[in-house]
Formats: structure tokens, C-alpha cells, sequence
């Protein structure tokens, strides 16, 4: 029994053998037909498929991508069971993008002629050169030539805002000039009118600001000398001969002092001078009428009397019960006594 045993064990042994070797020959001969598939019924197969269509450039309307042929995108290595997929579309190609151009400049519109862009070119750049020489009409002319072109161009609104700003300045500039040569002629009125028309163009400009202040200060000193100066009989009036004896002091102490202030500064002094020295003035009435001197005194009644009064222009006041009021109008003068100033009502009411 065992023996017998041990010679069918043996002989499924055997078998067991030839079957592995059967399947390790069947298993090696599918392995070449794969690789004989791979490496010549491939390649046969994919050249007799119909080529794939290369897509348009970019000229022609596609996308300007160039894809590999299927046969390039699966290797030899590749070992994708089943049927060969299909070719996979081309990727999408991004649109390339616009040619880079000069800051400040902005390409034409495609309807633009070729002479529009060669004389808009040459005006902007007449323009550029005549603002950088200081030639701001010219400037403004070759700028204003450019937007009758274009329009819109943005390079043409900043030609234009930069001739205006330095039109701006030129004026601005030339106004302080002319009123500081106003100045040094004491022409101080005029200079501050100048200044005036530079701050309502630029009313942060520094040297306008304070000429305007400087010139203001010095039309006021002037305006009241030349007043005082022209009408020296108010100068009778106490409050009014102080008011010009403080200025004169004013004024002396101003700088620069030109030839014009010296001639006032002297010429106030001698009125002052005259204007200080009283004149003796005879007042004759009737011992009826009540006298007033406005600005001097409350005389009353008398027949003559004698007064000290600086020159000037003065009035006197008679009045009477019964009779009209009358108003009498003197002047005094330097250099010697007046005519007596008679003051008698006579007309009754």
C-alpha cells in the first residue's frame, strides 16, 4: 500500500511539472504577441489611420498651436490595454499678448490714415520742443494742431495742461517783476493792483502774497499824506492836526524812504509848521448876537474881539431871539492878519 502510494504521488508530481512548464510557455508566447503588437502592429496601424489635421496659426484664425501626431504621444513603454485611445484635441493656446509700447504714447486707431499719424507725430513733438525752449504760444499752436488730429489722445491733454501751467507761471512771474519795479518808483497804489491781479491767478504765489502786503501798508501811508498834504486848511481841526502829526511820524520811520516819500515827509512838516502858528482874527458883532465859533469856542455876545486861530477854513454862528440865524464861512491864512469877520442878525422873522 504505502508503495503504492508513493508511485502515484510521484506520478502527480510529474504532472504538476509538465503543467507549469505548459504555462510558463503559454504565458511567454502571449508576451511576444503583445510585443509584436506593440512594436509592428502598431506603427502600421497608426500610419494608415488618417493624418490629424494641423490646426490654423494664429494668421489663419486658430489658436497658432502645433499638436504632436498620436503615435508621439504613447510610447513603446505604454502599456494601456484595449483599444488605442483617440487622438486628444490640441490645448488651447493662450492669446499672445499686445507689443509693448513707449509710456505717454498711444497707438493710432486702425481707421487713421498714415499722413494723420506722421503729422500728429510732428506736431507733439514741435510742441514738446517749443514748451522745453519757453516758446508757449508756439507750444500751444503745435498742441492744439495735434488734438485737431486726435482728440482724444491723452498725450495731447497733457501737452495742453502743461503749456497752461507754464503759462500760468510766466505770468505769475512777470506780474511780481512789475510790481516790485513799481515799487522801487514808490508807485505803491499801482504795484498793489498788480499784486492783486498775480493772486487771483495763483493766490498761493509767495512773492504776490507778500508784495501785496508790503505795497498795501505803503499805498495807505501815501494816500494819507497826499489827502493831508492837498487840503492843509482841515489842519485848523485839532483832532485832524493830530491825525497828521502822528502820520508824519509814521512815515519817518518807513524804509526804504525814495525821493517821493522825502518830498511828502518835508512837505507835511511845513504845513504842520504853518498850521501850528496861530493868526490873529478880529471878530466884530452888536452886542446882540450870541457868537460861535464852531471848533473854537462859544464867543457870546460883544462888539469886537480879538482871536489867535491857525489857519484853516472856519464858521461862525449868530444868533438873536426874534431874527434869522446867520452863518458866517472864514478862512485863515498864513503870512498875515484876514479882513475882520463881521457876525450881526439883522433879519427878523
Amino acid at each position: 500500500m504505502n508503495d503504492q502510494a508513493v508511485g502515484k504521488s510521484g506520478s502527480a508530481d510529474r504532472r504538476s511539472a509538465r503543467f507549469s512548464k505548459i504555462g510558463r510557455a503559454v504565458l511567454f508566447g502571449a508576451l511576444a504577441i503583445a510585443l509584436v503588437g506593440v512594436f509592428v502592429v502598431l506603427p502600421r496601424w497608426a500610419s494608415t489611420r488618417a493624418p490629424v489635421p494641423a490646426p490654423q496659426t494664429a494668421a489663419e484664425g486658430g489658436t497658432g498651436d502645433i499638436t504632436a501626431p498620436a503615435a508621439q504621444r504613447f510610447g513603446p513603454e505604454t502599456a494601456a490595454p484595449g483599444p488605442i485611445p483617440a487622438a486628444t484635441p490640441p490645448p488651447r493656446q493662450m492669446p499672445s499678448p499686445p507689443p509693448r509700447r513707449e509710456q505717454g504714447t498711444r497707438p493710432l486707431p486702425p481707421q487713421a490714415s498714415r499722413p494723420d499719424q506722421v503729422a500728429f507725430t510732428v506736431a507733439m513733438s514741435n510742441g514738446l520742443k517749443a514748451l522745453e525752449d519757453g516758446r508757449l504760444q508756439a507750444a500751444r499752436g503745435h498742441f492744439e494742431a495735434a488734438a485737431s488730429l486726435r482728440p482724444e489722445a491723452p498725450e495731447v491733454a497733457d501737452g495742453l495742461a502743461r503749456t497752461a501751467a507754464a503759462e500760468r507761471l510766466a505770468l505769475v512771474t512777470a506780474g511780481i517783476g512789475r510790481g516790485l519795479e513799481l515799487e522801487t518808483s514808490e508807485s505803491w497804489g499801482e504795484a498793489e493792483k498788480i499784486y492783486e491781479q498775480v493772486l487771483s491767478i495763483d493766490p498761493e504765489a509767495a512773492g504776490a502774497l507778500e508784495g501785496h502786503e508790503r505795497t498795501a501798508y505803503r499805498a495807505s501811508i501815501d494816500e494819507q499824506l497826499v489827502y493831508h498834504i492837498r487840503n492843509p486848511q482841515r489842519l485848523s481841526s485839532p483832532s485832524v492836526f493830530e491825525d497828521a502829526t502822528d502820520l508824519l511820524a509814521e512815515a519817518r520811520g518807513l524804509d526804504p524812504r525814495g525821493p517821493r516819500l522825502q518830498n511828502q515827509l518835508s512837505s507835511l512838516e511845513k504845513i504842520l509848521e504853518v498850521a501850528a502858528t496861530p493868526v490873529p482874527v478880529v471878530v466884530v458883532s452888536d452886542n446882540l448876537t450870541e457868537v460861535v465859533i464852531y471848533r473854537v469856542d462859544r464867543l457870546g455876545s460883544f462888539s469886537q474881539r480879538e482871536l489867535e486861530l491857525r489857519p484853516g477854513t472856519y464858521t461862525a454862528v449868530g444868533s438873536r431871539e426874534g431874527f434869522r440865524d446867520v452863518r458866517v464861512r472864514f478862512e485863515v491864512r498864513s503870512g498875515g492878519p484876514p479882513q475882520p469877520v463881521t457876525v450881526v442878525c439883522t433879519e427878523k422873522l
